[in-house]
């Protein structure tokens, strides 16, 4: 009896779910059904679908919420990419500094390298070129000719760092010889910027090459006399930093005047670089007394 049960239950409540077994058992316990019990009447149907509709209480799946990103995290992130940064930077900056540096070290100016003969040391005084610290150094000849403010020297300024700014040789004996042809100066003044300043090299721009003067006061036979000195000018414009330099070779194919950095005025057209290599300005300045 209990098994007719379960096989009517599962013929009158078809929409429940039962195993494989049960089905094949109600399918054997029960053949005597008629169709009509197996299938409900029409009426049957119509009372079925006008019952009320019985409510269950929904339960809605609220939506999991994404975890937040935090603002820290994102900060945090912007911190290490600036620190990274930060610390290639001063890497580079250092790489740099060292190499510059290493350039300068290398390129260490050599007075005796281009000190006439017969030439000592009469005068160091620290200067200001263009606002950085340097030291103008002032030889003279030890015998005593044509000394003083206008006469015959050799001069050099030497930033603090150790750079060459320049140097000028005002010599009696390079008065009245030939002067190297253009072509020449150009090829000596390119092998001293090799050997001195060869950081200037990569921004050069020719400008011009011509005669350059520069006076000389002398003494002969107790009577003082005005000359001119005259070298072959190679004047170039460091398109890097858009300041000048320029090379003079002397009547004996070395460099006369060596300058470099030469911050120049356009309007109304003057230098603006202090001339600590030239006589007559120190005089004009009154950084010396006029010619003894």
């Amino acid at each position: 009896m209990i098994r007719r049960a379960a096989a009517c239950a599962w013929v009158t409540n078809p929409g429940a779910i039962y195993t494989q077994r049960q089905i094949e058992f109600c399918a054997v316990a029960v053949p005597m059904l008629t169709a009509a019990s197996l299938f409900p009447t029409a009426d049957k149907c119509r009372q079925q679908q006008e019952k009320p509709p019985v409510l269950t209480k929904l339960h809605v799946l609220k939506p999991h919420p994404l975890p937040r990103r935090r603002p820290i995290v994102g900060i945090a992130a912007l911190v290490l990419i600036a620190a990274s940064a930060t610390a290639a930077l001063a890497q580079s900056t250092k790489e740099h500094t060292m190499s510059l540096a290493s350039i300068a070290h290398e390129t260490a100016f050599s007075v005796h390298d281009h000190l006439p003969a017969g030439y000592g040391e009469t005068a160091r005084r620290p200067v200001v070129v263009d606002g950085e610290a340097a030291e103008l150094v002032r030889y003279e000849r030890m015998d005593g000719r044509n000394a003083g403010i206008g006469g015959e020297h050799f001069s050099t300024v030497i930033a603090a760092n150790g750079r060459l700014k320049g140097f000028a040789r005002i010599d009696l004996d390079l008065v009245g010889a030939d002067l190297p042809s253009r072509d020449e100066a150009q090829a000596i003044a390119l092998a001293f910027l090799q050997k001195q300043a060869p950081d200037l090299l990569p921004g050069m721009e020719l400008s011009w090459i011509d005669p350059h003067k520069e006076p000389l006061r002398v003494v002969r036979n107790g009577k003082t006399e005005n000359l001119t000195l005259t070298g072959m000018k190679v004047k170039i414009r460091n398109t890097v930093d858009g300041r000048w330099f320029w090379v003079i070779v002397g009547a004996d194919r070395k460099v006369m005047v060596f300058e470099r950095d030469i911050h120049w005025i356009t309007f109304p057209g003057h230098r603006g670089t202090e001339k600590w290599l030239h006589d007559a300005w120190l005089v004009e300045k009154g950084h010396a007394p006029r010619g003894s």
